[in-house]
């Protein structure tokens, strides 16, 4: 709850509210709970007291006696403390009064019972990552390492991201390999690696607004085109990293052949190379990549959504052609993501696709895959500590610096390496 408060102080783009349990609300965006009064049968409302910048303004938290009264039965049939859940259910009325689009909270009664109005719940973790993913529209995001800079760009926050991913990758950068071996095109592949995964951080960003307001349109690429280039640069970063092992390993290879689904390529690897994506998992995450970024030279992904009871957009998906569906349902299945990726079946049209699980699985899995291939590929050289980055040194490597990787990791809703 530490960066909410830095938000708090610092942000202009980001409002956080905060209930004041004694006292009066006194910093701006503080907040006073006035529970109902039990005594007549208006007392049912409560209200909210808010410190905004012209003063205090009073809001009325209607029905308030009657919700809480129900969150106290709910919670006491599931299991739940039931004092606990009527307290928190005038958080709740709190925050659909105070119109607020999250509500930041631990209480497994609020995470678990459908909430009134439109204010969603969620653990710090998702506000965090939510939080990141606003910040990150706007083009820059706030960290409060104790030191400078406190702000980073998007394309600061996105090489900060991708190197938390890949710190096997970043070991690989402090290794000295004496003459007359050349490190530059192997290290220039890893490179070139790490920037395609780069690129699918803002892609997975577009996908994860469109699907939160699937109702509003954005000055983005629809979610079809968005899953086929999360897909291409995927499927380059780990050519890329095919080409790398192939420059320092005695397999001779034509570049344009380094691929691992390469059944010739992937046969000629070092033993410890082709353990790691010779398995039924690493060769299905890798096959169903490229049945996705292949589209784009035949039939393409298209797109699909379905509406509400008014009309109105309430979630996008993408269709893959009936072409391709029998291998990507089989690569699912060999995954155990069919009910996480697919969202319908149908023969005539094809598979029904879920973007965002879909996205946040190719990437995720990917990175791990990608790091246990690094780590088990025979690198040349030594590692010289003197060309290693120095992650406790925030002046000189600030973009290395732990605490902010953690933060930065944190925004992105994605656990560093």
């Amino acid at each position: 709850m530490q960066y909410f408060a830095f938000l708090r102080r610092n942000s202009k783009d980001v409002k956080v509210l905060t209930r004041v349990l004694e006292g009066s609300p006194s910093m701006v965006g503080d907040y006073q709970v006035v529970p109902p009064n039990d005594a007549s049968a208006e007392g049912q409302h409560a209200g909210v007291r808010e410190r905004t910048a012209t003063g205090l303004t009073n809001r009325a938290m209607f029905y308030a006696r009657n919700n809480s009264t129900a969150a106290f039965k709910w919670a006491k049939a599931a299991g739940l403390d039931p004092d606990e859940a009527r307290d928190r259910q005038l958080d709740v009325e709190a925050a659909v009064a105070l119109k607020a689009d999250i509500y930041v909270t631990d209480s497994r009664f609020a995470l678990t019972q459908k909430l009134t109005g439109d204010v969603f719940a969620c653990s710090p973790s998702e506000a965090m990552a939510i939080v990141g993913l606003h910040q990150r529209l706007r083009g820059r995001i706030l960290v409060d390492t104790g030191l400078f800079p406190e702000t980073l760009g998007l394309p600061e926050a996105e090489y900060v991201q991708a190197w938390a991913l890949l710190p096997n990758t970043l070991d690989l950068f402090a290794r000295r390999v004496p003459p007359p071996a050349d490190p530059t095109r192997w290290k220039d592949l890893v490179r070139v690696a790490r920037v395609r995964l780069e690129r699918c951080l803002r892609a997975r960003d577009q996908i994860l607004v469109q699907s939160i307001h699937p109702t509003l349109s954005f000055p983005f690429d629809a979610n079809d085109a968005l899953v086929e280039r999360i897909s291409l640069n995927l499927s380059a970063m780990f050519d890329a990293l095919a080409r790398a092992i192939n420059a320092v390993s005695p397999i001779e290879s034509d570049e344009t052949k380094c691929s691992f689904t390469n059944d010739r390529f992937r046969a000629r690897l070092p033993a410890s190379v082709k353990a790691a994506v010779a398995t039924s998992d690493s060769l299905a995450l890798l096959r169903a990549m490229s049945i996705l970024r292949n589209t784009i030279h035949h039939i393409a992904l298209s797109h699909a959504a379905e509406s509400d009871g008014s009309g109105k957009v309430s979630e996008n998906y993408v269709v893959l052609p009936t072409s391709e569906a029998t291998k990507f349902r089989q690569h699912a299945a060999t995954l155990r993501k069919t009910p996480q990726w697919i969202a319908k079946d149908f023969d005539e049209y094809g598979l029904i696709l879920k973007p965002v699980s879909l996205i946040e699985d190719l990437v995720t899995q990917s990175v791990q895959l990608f790091e246990t291939v690094v780590s088990t590929a025979d690198w040349p050289g030594t590692i010289d500590e003197d060309l290693r980055v120095r992650s406790d040194d925030p002046v000189e490597w600030w973009m290395y610096y732990s605490p902010t990787v953690g933060l930065v990791s944190s925004l992105y809703g994605l656990e560093s390496g």
